[in-house]
């Protein structure tokens, strides 16, 4: 099966399954461990998926997107956002 996905400059690409099977798994992994890493802290942590972000787009115009990202949330401090790309702490 081919999912229809839009890459860094808005441009539509046919991805595969497997394809974004492999790219959220790593985002997983990523999430996996920086909560490995907290954990050995005292801060509280909670873990979910989000999917209304707002990024930069070509133009330097706000976008929001719709697809899922990771999120740790450290309750007080902040919420780790893992993106495909980078690490965002809001």
């Amino acid at each position: 099966m081919w999912y229809n996905a839009k890459n860094e400059r808005g441009v539509s690409k046919l991805i595969s399954r497997e394809s974004l099977n492999e790219v959220y798994a790593g985002l997983e992994t990523k999430r996996n461990e920086i909560i490995c890493a907290l954990t050995h802290r005292i801060f509280e942590l909670e873990s979910g998926w989000y999917n209304g972000h707002y990024q930069k787009n070509s133009d330097g115009n706000w976008v929001r997107d719709a697809y899922p990202i990771p999120v740790i949330s450290v309750k007080g401090l902040c919420d780790i956002e893992i993106q495909f790309d980078r690490i965002s702490i809001s």
